[in-house]
């Protein structure tokens, strides 16, 4: 038996590595999450959507995701999960070392650490991710959880 559902809203900042403009307008850029999962067979499997918005085009990402947790520690207060993630995403130029990129869509691939705290009530967490998207973007974006 599956799980309560869970709705993960979240956003915050990517710092784009391969960005050869050093200016903090380049190399950092807010983005936003929405996801859904539940927890089956010990995992935590899902889908999320992500979006970074910029004025400039090769920086604007919209990807959706497949989402497995590997919990590290899962406690009733507070999960440590490791994160893998992997879909469909444009292929902004920004993700390419060489900044070259001529497709509309890529493979997303996304590794990372996702934190639960989970507030009295049980019902809504506070989240905190860290994670590498196609070893050219570093992110940490705070999360709402909530259990349906």
């Amino acid at each position: 038996m599956l799980a309560p559902w869970r709705v993960t809203v979240g956003g915050g900042g990517l710092l784009f590595t391969t960005s050869q403009s050093k200016a903090v307008s380049h190399l950092l850029k807010p983005d936003v999450r929405l996801g859904f999962s539940t927890r089956h067979l010990g995992l935590e499997v899902g889908a999320e959507v992500q979006a970074v918005a910029s004025d400039e085009p090769g920086y604007r990402l919209m990807g959706a995701l497949a989402t497995l947790g590997v919990p590290l520690v899962d406690g009733e207060i507070f999960e440590l999960d490791l994160t893998l993630a992997v879909g469909p995403g444009t292929d902004a130029r920004i993700l390419h070392y060489d900044l070259a990129s001529e497709d509309t869509l890529t493979v997303w691939a996304r590794l990372g650490l996702g934190l639960h705290w989970w507030l009295p009530g049980d019902r809504v967490a506070l989240g905190l991710t860290v994670d590498v998207l196609n070893l050219t973007v570093i992110g940490l974006d705070a999360a709402l959880t909530f259990r349906l």
